[in-house]
Parts: C-alpha cells; sequence; structure tokens
C-alpha cells in the first residue's frame, strides 16, 4: 500500500499546483503527516496548518524555507522546495498590492477559535503513558459518557482511594469522547503541582498558552476559554481544593467547558457530581477457570505479569491464585499491578503467601485505617520487602522527584556528591532503573524524544516516608537533587542570553517542577552561594516565560528567607547582594502585577542594599528597575537621572546585554519625549551590544524601537531594514509579544505617514495577538491607534467601536499614557461630528499634559490644527484655556 501511495504522488509535477494551500496538503500528506505532526514540528497550532492549506492564511516566506522544507522532507527535493517558496511568494504578493514590501517577512501569527477537522489532544506527558489496559471499566465509562453530553454534568469528579484507577478512567473517557468537543481535550497532570496558586499557570501551560505579562493567568484563561467547547482533565487535585473557587469562576466564564477531576475528596463546587471509583469486580468463590480469566482483576493481573515478565498464558491453578491475590489487595489496580511485578521471582501461589503475610501484619497494626488503604500499604510493604538492599536504597533517594525525570539527574540523586559515599560499584544508574521499572514501581515514558521516568505518586509517597525515616539520607537526597537542578540552570543562563535560547527554554519548561523544588530546598536551606549563582538565570527565566505571579511569591519568599539569616563574615557580601536581587527582582514583577506602591518599596530596600556592596551588576540591575517604574508613571525627571547611572554601573561590570538593556530603558524614555536622535544612538547603542550575545529576543525587541525611531525621522529604508530583521528573530524563538510588537510599531509608523490604510492591517495583525494573549494594557494602546485611523478613514462607526473598546480596558484604571492617546481618538470623533470646541479643549490636554508621549503629541497637535480652522480665534483661545486646566479624568468621564 505505502508503495502505491508513494508511487501516486511521485507521478503529481509541481506545477500542477496553483496555490500554496493545495500544495501544503499535498507534501503532508506525501510525508504521511498528520496535521498535528506538521505543526508540532514548525511550532505552530493545528489551527495554523489548516488554515493554511485552506489557503485562509498568508504563508511567511522565511519560515517556509527555514522550517517547513525540512519537516515535510524535502530538502533534498529541490523542485518540489523551490514551487513551495515561490507559491508562497506569490500568495503573499497577490494578497494585497496596497501592502507595503515588509510584509513578505510577517511570520504567521496564532490563529482565532476554529473548528479543527482533527480534535486537538493536549495531554500531560506523564498521563499519556497509559501502559497497561483498562479492563471492568465498561459501566462507568458508559455512564461518565452519558454525563458529559449532559448540560446540567458540566463538573464532574471521580473519587476513590489512591490507586484505584481513577487516572487511568478519566484519560479513557477523554480519549473516547474527544470527537463530542469541537475543540478538543486538555488532560493536566497535577500530582506534583505544590500550591493551589499554580493551578492555573498549569492549566494555561498545558493549552500552550503564553503567560500574560500583567501575570493575571486566571483572566487568560477565562478569555481563552470563554467561547470554546473543550473538556478539560484534572487528575490529582485533592491537595489544591483550595483553588475551587478559582475552578467555579472558570466554568461560569467558560459555559462550553466540561471539567472532568480526579480527587480523593470532592472538590465542593456547586453543581460537582460525584462519581465514586472502586477497585475491580472480584470473580465470586468457586468460579471456574474461564470465568477468572474473563474477570477484570484476574485478567489484569495476568497481562501485568505477560507484558513485564512474558509470561505463558496462565493455568487454571495459577488463575486461582491470582484471584486469591486480588482479592487479598480489594481490587485495587495498582495493588495488582505491584504484586504482579514479582511473577518472574515467585510464582502465583508464592505472591499470595507472601502478601498474605505482609497485609495479616499490617491488620493487626493499623486497624485505624480502611481495609482498602491497609490492603494497598500491604502491595507497597511486600514489594518493599522483596527489593534488594541497593534497590531500597535508590526508591527512597527517586521519591525527591516531583514529576519525570531523566536517567542523569537520577544519576546525580543516587551517585552524586552527597551520596558518593554509599555508592554500590555493581548498583548502576541504569540497572536500578531497569530493575524498579520491571517490578511496576517506575514507569518509564518519553519527552521531546528522550526517556524520562515516573513514580506513581502513590509508591512516590510510599518511599518518600522510608526516606524522611532516615534524617541524614534524606537531607543528602534533597541537596544532590537541588544542587543539580540549580546546576542545570546555571548551565542554561548563557544559552537563555543567547542564540541557544529556544532550546533552553524548552529543557527548563520540561524540568520546570524539579528547579523549583531544588529553589524552594535551597530557600529552605538559605544555601546563599547557590541562590547568589543562579538569581539572574532565573529572572531571564521568569521574563521570558513571563511567570509574573510566580515571580512575585519565589522571590518575596528568597528575601524573607535571606532577612532571618544571620551569615558569617566570609558570604555577607554574598548575602547583601543575593537579598538585593531578590528584593529587586520581587519589586520588577510587583510592578508588572500593578502593585506599584509595594514594588517601590521593595526597589528602593534593594537600591540601598546594592549601593552598600560592590557589585556593579547588582547595583545596575536595582537602578534600571527603579527608573523604569519611574518612567513608566510618568514621573521624567526621576527617571533620567536613575537610568543615566544604571548605564554607567552596567559598563562598569561589563555585561554587554545589562549594557544593552540600560541603553533600551533610556532609549525608550527619550523616545517618548521626541528626543529622537538621542534615542536613535541609545538603540543603536543597544544592538550594537546585542549582535555579540546573539539573544534573538532581546535583539528583537530593540531593533523594533530602532526602526520605530528611523522610520519617524524619516529613513524609512533602514526602518525596514530594522524591522525585517526583528520579526526573522521573532520568528526563530516563536515570540508572539515581540511579534506583535513588532507589528504595533510598524502600524504607528503608517499612520505617522498619514498611511491609514496601511496602518490599519498591521494595527489589527497586532492586536489579534495580544488578544490571545490577553495583553489588556497592550491591547488598548493598539485599539487607541486603531480607533484613530478609522476616523481619518472616516470609518466612524469602526472607530466609535475600538475606541470604546480601548475605554472599557482603562477605565479605572492608571493606565493614564495610554488613556492619553485613547483622548486623541475621541476628540478626532468629536471633531468628525461638529463638537468642535470639545475637541479642543482635550486635544489641547493631551498636548501639555505630562505623560503623554511625543507620538501621542504629535498626532493631537496635527488634528488641533485641523480643528483650527473650524473656530474663531477667541473661540479655539477660550477652549484651549479650558483644556489645559480640566483634569484628565473630567475628559475621559464624557
Amino acid at each position: 500500500m505505502l508503495a502505491n501511495t508513494t508511487s501516486q504522488y511521485t507521478a503529481i509535477t509541481p506545477m500542477a499546483f496553483t496555490s500554496f494551500g493545495a500544495f501544503l496538503l499535498f507534501l503532508r500528506r506525501r510525508a504521511q503527516l498528520r496535521q498535528r505532526d506538521l505543526a508540532i514540528a514548525i511550532g505552530y497550532s493545528e489551527a495554523q496548518i489548516g488554515r493554511l492549506e485552506n489557503d485562509q492564511r498568508l504563508p511567511d516566506v522565511a519560515t517556509v524555507m527555514a522550517q517547513f522544507v525540512p519537516a515535510l522532507g524535502i530538502e533534498h527535493e529541490p523542485a518540489l522546495a523551490e514551487r513551495l517558496v515561490n507559491l508562497a511568494h506569490e500568495a503573499r504578493r497577490a494578497s494585497d498590492s496596497t501592502i507595503p514590501e515588509i510584509t513578505r517577512a510577517l511570520p504567521t501569527l496564532s490563529e482565532p477559535d476554529s473548528h479543527e477537522r482533527t480534535t486537538p489532544m493536549r495531554i500531560d506527558s506523564e498521563l499519556s503513558q497509559q501502559s497497561t489496559p483498562l479492563l471492568g471499566r465498561e459501566q462507568e465509562i458508559a455512564r461518565l459518557a452519558n454525563l458529559l453530553h449532559t448540560p446540567d454534568s458540566r463538573c464532574v469528579t471521580l473519587v476513590g482511594p489512591g490507586g484505584v484507577g481513577k487516572t487511568r478512567l478519566a484519560i479513557e473517557v477523554a480519549t473516547r469522547n474527544a470527537a463530542r468537543f469541537a475543540d478538543g481535550v486538555c488532560a493536566v497532570a497535577l500530582a506534583r503541582v505544590g500550591s493551589a496558586d499554580l493551578l492555573a499557570p498549569t492549566i494555561a501551560r498545558t493549552l500552550g498558552l503564553t503567560a500574560p505579562a500583567s501575570g493575571d493567568v486566571v483572566s487568560q484563561l477565562h478569555a481563552h476559554l470563554r467561547d470554546k467547547r473543550m473538556l478539560l482533565v484534572l487528575d490529582n487535585m485533592e491537595h489544591l481544593v483550595d483553588a475551587a473557587d478559582m475552578l467555579a469562576r472558570l466554568l461560569i466564564a467558560a459555559p462550553q467547558v466540561y471539567l472532568l477531576a480526579t480527587s480523593r475528596e470532592r472538590l465542593q463546587l456547586r453543581g460537582e457530581i460525584t462519581l465514586e471509583v472502586a477497585g475491580l469486580l472480584l470473580p465470586p468463590a468457586g468460579a471456574g477457570a474461564d470465568a477468572l480469566a474473563a474477570n477484570p482483576a484476574v485478567a489484569l493481573f495476568c497481562s501485568s505479569a505477560q507484558r513485564l515478565h512474558g509470561q505463558s498464558t496462565p493455568a487454571p491453578n495459577q488463575l486461582q491464585a491470582a484471584a486469591r491475590v486480588c482479592h487479598l489487595v480489594e481490587g485495587l489496580p495498582l495493588a495488582i499491578e505491584l504484586a504482579a511485578g514479582w511473577a518472574h521471582l515467585l510464582s502465583y501461589d508464592e505472591i499470595e503467601r507472601e502478601l498474605g503475610q505482609t497485609l495479616d501484619f499490617l491488620q493487626t497494626g493499623m486497624r485505624d485505617l480502611p481495609l482498602r488503604h491497609r490492603s494497598l500499604r500491604a502491595a507497597f510493604a511486600h514489594s518493599w520487602d522483596m527489593l534488594a538492599p541497593a534497590e531500597q536504597h535508590a526508591l527512597r533517594r527517586l521519591s525527591v522527584f516531583r514529576g519525570s525525570f531523566s536517567r542523569e539527574a537520577a544519576d546525580a540523586v543516587l551517585h552524586g556528591e552527597y551520596a558518593a559515599a554509599e555508592r554500590s560499584s555493581a548498583a548502576t544508574t541504569l540497572h536500578l532503573l531497569g530493575a524498579l521499572t520491571d517490578k511496576s514501581l517506575l514507569k518509564r515514558g518519553e519527552d521531546a524524544g528522550a526517556s524520562r521516568f515516573v513514580l506513581h505518586e502513590l509508591v512516590r509517597q510510599y518511599a518518600a516516608e522510608h526516606l524522611r525515616a532516615l534524617p541524614a539520607d534524606d537531607r543528602a537526597a534533597h541537596t544532590s537533587h537541588s544542587h543539580y537542578y540549580l546546576g542545570l540552570l546555571q548551565a542554561h543562563g548563557e544559552a537563555l542570553r543567547g542564540p541557544a535560547q529556544v532550546a533552553a527554554l524548552a529543557t527548563l519548561a520540561i524540568e520546570a517542577d524539579q528547579v523549583r523544588a531544588a529553589l524552594q530546598w535551597a530557600i529552605a536551606e538559605g544555601d546563599l552561594i547557590a541562590l547568589r549563582g543562579v538569581l539572574p538565570t532565573v529572572i531571564t527565566w521568569f521574563e521570558w516565560t513571563y511567570a509574573v505571579q510566580e515571580g512575585i511569591a519565589l522571590f518575596e519568599q528568597i528575601s524573607a528567607r535571606l532577612q532571618e539569616i544571620v551569615p558569617p563574615a566570609e558570604h555577607a557580601a554574598a548575602h547583601r547582594e543575593a537579598l538585593a536581587l531578590a528584593l529587586a527582582y520581587a519589586g520588577w514583577f510587583n510592578f508588572h502585577a500593578t502593585h506599584a506602591e509595594q514594588a517601590l518599596g521593595q526597589l528602593r530596600a534593594a537600591h540601598a542594599l546594592a549601593g552598600a556592596g560592590d557589585d556593579a551588576l547588582v547595583l545596575g540591575d536595582t537602578l534600571l528597575f527603579l527608573g523604569s517604574v519611574a518612567a513608566e508613571t510618568g514621573d521624567t525627571n526621576t527617571a533620567r537621572p536613575l537610568l543615566l547611572a544604571c548605564m554607567r554601573a552596567y559598563d562598569t561590570g561589563g555585561d554587554p546585554r545589562r549594557s544593552a538593556r540600560g541603553a533600551y530603558r533610556l532609549g525608550t524614555l527619550l523616545h517618548q519625549h521626541g528626543e529622537y536622535v538621542r534615542a536613535l544612538h541609545l538603540f543603536a547603542l543597544g544592538v550594537q551590544h546585542l549582535r555579540p550575545t546573539g539573544d534573538p529576543r532581546a535583539l528583537a525587541l530593540c531593533l523594533n524601537q530602532l526602526g520605530n525611531t528611523h522610520a519617524l525621522l524619516g529613513r524609512h529604508a533602514e526602518a525596514q531594514q530594522c524591522f525585517q530583521e526583528s520579526l526573522l528573530h521573532c520568528a526563530a524563538t516563536r515570540d508572539q509579544r515581540s511579534m506583535a510588537m513588532a507589528l504595533f510599531h510598524m502600524g504607528s509608523v503608517a499612520q505617522h505617514r498619514a498611511d491609514h490604510a496601511t496602518a490599519q492591517y498591521f494595527l489589527q495583525e497586532s492586536l489579534q495577538t495580544f488578544s490571545e494573549l490577553n495583553e489588556r494594557s497592550a491591547m488598548a494602546k493598539v485599539l487607541a491607534l486603531v480607533g484613530y485611523s478609522a476616523v481619518m478613514e472616516d470609518q466612524h462607526a469602526a472607530a466609535r467601536q475600538a475606541l470604546d473598546a480601548a475605554w472599557q480596558i482603562v477605565r479605572g484604571s492608571d493606565m493614564t499614557t495610554i488613556a492619553l492617546s485613547l483622548l486623541v481618538g475621541r476628540a478626532a470623533l468629536d471633531l468628525a461630528g461638529a463638537r468642535v470646541e470639545r475637541a479642543v479643549e482635550a486635544l489641547t490636554l493631551v498636548v501639555y499634559h505630562a505623560a503623554s508621549e511625543q507620538s501621542t503629541r504629535d498626532r493631537a497637535a496635527h488634528t488641533l490644527h485641523q480643528a483650527e480652522a473650524r473656530l474663531t480665534p477667541y473661540q479655539f483661545a477660550a477652549a484651549q484655556a479650558r483644556g489645559r486646566t480640566a483634569p484628565l479624568a473630567d475628559y475621559l468621564a464624557r
């Protein structure tokens, strides 16, 4: 069949295709790729691939050459590659002759909501590795299918003891019923999530969302899911029930989203339907061989033994013994699997006998536990007792991992610096991992093509009890774990700031839970040296992933812990620098979360500490953040000297990337106040500093501002070159936020040239992405320009709609700079509606307001000039006099 298919594709010539979408569809099928496969390879969504194949979206030529060609396997077939690239060029040229040449460099942005031809499935990697068959759950599956089809049962919780198979059942139900949900299934593993505050960010990450710069992930989830028909599976919710209110609000905000949770207790949500999951159906006494073989509990035991150890089909006496084992463990699937893991060493009768003795012991010593819990602990205890000493030692130490881990990480914890004295020369890491996997105590999977291992959460908890019983070993294991992952974080520090940024972020995304745990251990231990070493990398990581709320919590926790510590004299400098950095980063993230007063207090304390030390880079960071906050709040007189001092400190410290950041911040301040020539010099200096580092995101940001400034000085060729390079960096990093900002700048430049049609194109593209990211302040900024451009194009209804939408965001906030930009658009509408004096008042206020950006003043002055001719000199002067003294709030209230 494959040969026939291939020959069929070979017979079709590239020139037979006249559209990019049709040819892409042909090449994808020729490569035997699903839309999802191609989307993963390119870094797009399935929706984007579908719209490209339907010619509903313009292809990006650079991305086609760099990523589509190798992903489709045509890099060594020049005729096919050339035709695909040419069709991409033709599609962009034919799209709109009024759009400037720069659009040919635009990478494709995220798609709006669309119904896919295949249902999207986002399943956490820890949940996707379901190695055992699902047996004996048909009644539960049928009932859940009915519930997930009923509007009155949008919140269903599977409750039951650990190890009963809730997770396996939930994933099976989600997979079977995925077609009912047009926008797919998202299954999130929560066992490793340590705080209710991290529930929303974890869901957002699994959905593939980029965190908003404001840190308001809950609002982002509401916006993303509002119109979605989706099934959200939340596995292991029992320790996160404090987040139930957040889930309740989510279900209200997203009326077509269904929630399927697994938990050992109810979530206590209004309208919640609980389904208790019990052990597998057990065979009746005296059942014959055929009935035993068909029984789901016995079948699970036998299939596990066969899968793990290649056991032959069980004889009748073995089936009887397997049935007795299943009765001993109350039909709990996890306990059955653990018992079957010993079939390579013990007969079924011996497994029954050993397990029965353990259970008798537990029943006499733990009568306060329910029978099911005693049964499961009996399975754990039996498995534990059967392990060799080296295997017990390994399992104890592996319990420090939360979530999946690599073989290299396991080696560091098992045989690292703090475990060297106990290392067994025969017990290699791979041998131990293999032995524990064979016994069903450890599961192996893959993530990003690499082997990963994970302990079932109940196995991990049981092993952790044994580890805590040995305090010295417990501390050594956690310390080895912390040092390994903090070392991994520090090793990726340069990569996060260089050309390998995308790969570094991908690695840290996989290891995020382990890194968080490592940081928590270092904080608890007060490990000054380790914390001081990784803090600059943590801030870069959190900034690039926009982990605002997590950043606030982490850095405030670090600063609080450091303030409790009295360091020895030799570590006093490291302590002071670490505390200054922690306070500065906490303040910076608090400012992003609009906690301005708290941010300023933390930043001033950080600056005082840094000023007492000798580290110029730490001092520079505190000056940068203080100056940036002053600039953002309109306090130019304070911001300018702070940012100048910041640049001097960075130059002294010799860090070109930080020097570029200082130049960028000061240049942005000067640009806002119309000092374009000086700003141009600073942006060019920033680019000069960044080029040797190869930092694509920082380069994209600096090139955006450099291009914008070139354009405002009339240097349009230089501006276009900067924007094109910036967009290529955005495409390489798949950074939609920077892409949207580049589009905003291009729209602003087009508007400055009075090319309002082109401005509308770029601004709408920018707005679409900011909307998907739920960047509300950026949305308001773009909408203000969209509204103004629409007025200039005499599209008054569209202008009013955009300006009203911006007002809904700005109202009640401290977005003064954006509010002034919005006021220009509203004044232009007033002017078009013959409310000339009111327009003059508002425009005068904008021209003379200290927080107005120069580009906003320019638009206001241009519109004011148009209004002047429509009034008598007295009317115009009187309206201006009123505008100079009126509060901004009065005009916005209109």
